[in-house]
């Protein structure tokens, strides 16, 4: 059986519209990205909730300019650890996280204490639901296994070929909505009469959702598409070897345990000389950082007894 996928128009338009199945929330920016993936059985009703929970700050909301990749934020190539990635953006103002439409107020889910302030509401106004787009798969009579079914293998082909991250450890919940059968493999069966306008690497996994994996071309089209973002993280990536390996060159103890000699020694520095982390690390041959934090834990632990003497800092650590 053969299915078409229809646009709907912009989100505030498609109110009215009538039938169930699978639809896809898009964002037009430097490519057309797919940002929620979901299923209903009244398209109308459906977007309409979603329409008015960004409105009301119940949604996930990507700052980015009118000619930025959304993908950009979203992916988690050449990330060690994508939630704290998340984190960073949610305290730099680019993500307002949100999972969920059962919810009456705003909250920001990354970073609860932040608010739905004007700023946030301008920008949603002014320029993201102006970009965002709707498509939906028809399904007659509406089927709420298959749309499912359907929805779950857009969201995991999605997520794999553009390595998209979570916003927590959660593997069921990916930034494109929550994943129904996340723990089974899906098998689709049916073929799409089309594809929705979306980037090329998309598009190739819309139009081979029926095959077991996502062909390798989507993949490379992916790292194609986000390459630049990819390059800087690789960078930075770099970098921090560099800085590691520069502070294991100048700090050659850093990491080996504290014998009491050190602990001494530290002490007399600290007591007797008055010297600060960045003289005593010449000395000790570990970073300012490392001794500041050892002498900050040693004075909590003790009530700054172990100044006096070591002994209560050997105990405190036993």
């Amino acid at each position: 059986m053969s299915m078409e996928w229809d646009y709907l128009g912009r989100i505030q338009d498609c109110h009215h519209k009538t039938g169930g199945g699978v639809y896809v929330i898009t964002h037009h920016g430097a490519e057309n990205r797919a940002v929620y993936v979901g299923t209903t059985s009244c398209f109308g009703r459906r977007i309409e909730q979603h329409y008015y929970g960004y409105i009301r700050g119940n949604r996930t909301i990507w700052k980015v300019s009118g000619d930025e990749d959304v993908y950009t934020l979203m992916t988690a190539f050449n990330l060690r650890n994508y939630v704290r990635h998340f984190q960073q953006l949610a305290k730099q103002n680019r993500i307002w996280a949100s999972t969920t439409l059962d919810r009456y107020y705003a909250e920001n889910l990354l970073l609860p204490n932040q608010e739905f302030d004007q700023e946030w509401r301008r920008f949603l106004k002014d320029e993201y639901l102006p970009n965002i787009g709707v498509w939906a798969l028809k399904i007659r009579p509406y089927d709420a296994k298959k749309a499912a079914l359907i929805e779950t293998a857009l969201q995991k082909s999605l997520v794999s070929v553009f390595n998209l991250g979570r916003f927590f450890n959660r593997n069921d919940l990916s930034v494109l909505g929550k994943i129904e059968f996340n723990k089974y493999k899906v098998k689709i069966s049916d073929a799409f009469l089309n594809v929705p306008d979306l980037d090329d690497a998309s598009k190739l996994v819309f139009s081979t959702l029926a095959e077991k994996v996502p062909p390798k071309e989507a993949y490379f089209l992916a790292k194609k598409q986000l390459s630049s973002v990819i390059d800087k993280r690789l960078e930075k990536q770099k970098e921090r070897l560099r800085q590691r390996q520069e502070a294991a060159a100048k700090y050659p103890r850093q990491g080996v345990p504290w014998s009491m000699a050190d602990l001494e020694k530290l002490r007399v520095m600290v007591v007797g000389f008055e010297m600060k982390p960045e003289e005593i690390a010449e000395h000790l041959e570990r970073s300012p950082i490392s001794i500041a934090k050892k002498i900050d834990l040693k004075d909590r632990l003790s009530l700054r007894q172990w100044r006096s003497s070591t002994e209560e800092l050997v105990s405190s650590e036993e």
